[in-house]
């Protein structure tokens, strides 16, 4: 039983598996949004958003932290010089020291070789989340009835002649 262990394996050893999230992280601050598996997107929010919260405290031993997580200096320049200013302003639970919010997960399908479970993580920006309210609802498609093989035999004959 696995009481009181959070978090996913993700079938590799502990030293792996904080070197895939690190560098997860280190390719999401990078490009701002990366596909991987479902697991391992759900692992990656959280240590995302905690670098995150740091960078937006801006100070030295946050950078100092957020440095010895992700072991790229260039993505930690990065996270506090480009998307640290961008979630300055970003909503948050005042008094319980709630942040987070930073990061969305969007399931993209199966991945064809292992039917593996494929999602996009991705920064929430302002410019984003105007763009997904702003988006206007999914036409509903109208069902017509189906039509027999014999059906669609005719009309393709009846288009020939």
């Amino acid at each position: 039983m696995r009481h009181g262990n959070k978090g996913r394996r993700l079938g590799v050893t502990t030293p792996h598996r904080r070197s895939m999230m690190a560098n997860l992280a280190v390719s999401l601050i990078q490009h701002g949004g990366i596909n991987t598996t479902e697991a391992r997107a759900k692992e990656l929010r959280p240590f995302v958003e905690e670098l995150v919260t740091l960078a937006k405290r801006g100070d030295l031993h946050a950078r100092r932290l957020v440095t010895a997580r992700l072991r790229d200096p260039g993505a930690t320049k990065k996270l506090f010089d480009e998307w640290a200013p961008k979630f300055v302003s970003h909503p948050t639970k005042a008094g319980d020291g709630w942040n987070g919010g930073y990061v969305r997960i969007l399931r993209l399908g199966l991945r064809k070789g292992d039917s593996a479970s494929i999602s996009m993580v991705q920064f929430v920006t302002a410019e984003s989340a105007e763009s997904s309210a702003s988006r206007k609802p999914a036409q509903e498609k109208k069902s017509e009835p189906a039509k027999s093989s014999s059906e669609k035999d005719n009309a393709a004959n009846e288009e020939t002649s």
